[in-house]
């Protein structure tokens, strides 16, 4: 790979040409070429560094977030969106109250809520499927785990139990997962 020259490298050839163009100019620290040539330096380093960022965009395994996206595009692949986790709650009450799709649960900083209704058995319990109120992995469930419902209906309790197999709440893709698709 072309090693890209420093600027110090590009002022010294510049200097140089200067020098070898004017045999009697003053190339000093302090002159006024010097300030010149680092100043033209500094716009061809930005310009190698400009085409070593294009030529990497090139290449999918180099290419930035954006760029990769672009090649996987042309592949018909998409990068995977995060996902909701979702699974079962188990709710506590009086036999015969009812509970409603659309409860919100509170588990720690995270919030479920309920997607589907039951009635609670003459055992004091029921199950209702959940699903979390955000993606990724933090909204899967690991143990049975006690939440709370933030407005439990007439004759159920406000505590419950979100049960370990609330699972399938994913992350966004990263790069290194699409790129071993493509």
């Amino acid at each position: 790979m072309y090693q890209i020259p420093t600027l110090e490298d590009v002022r010294r050839e510049i200097l140089r040409d200067i020098q070898s163009l004017e045999p009697t100019a003053d190339i000093e620290v302090d002159s006024d070429y010097f300030v010149r040539a680092s100043a033209l330096a500094s716009c061809v380093v930005g310009l190698y560094a400009h085409q070593n960022w294009i030529v990497r965009q090139y290449f999918p395994d180099t290419a930035d977030s954006e760029y990769l996206e672009m090649h996987a595009k042309l592949r018909n692949l998409y990068r995977k969106n995060a996902t909701y986790a979702s699974g079962s709650l188990k709710v506590f009450g009086t036999a015969g109250s009812v509970i409603n799709e659309g409860l919100q649960v509170k588990f720690g900083e995270r919030f479920y809520v309920t997607k589907s209704s039951d009635v609670i058995g003459d055992d004091g319990s029921a199950t209702v499927r959940v699903i979390s109120m955000a993606t990724g992995a933090s909204s899967n469930v690991k143990s049975e785990s006690k939440a709370q419902l933030t407005a439990a209906p007439a004759g159920v309790s406000s505590d419950c139990l979100l049960l370990p197999d609330v699972t399938g709440g994913t992350e966004v893709e990263s790069d290194a997962a699409l790129l071993a698709r493509y």
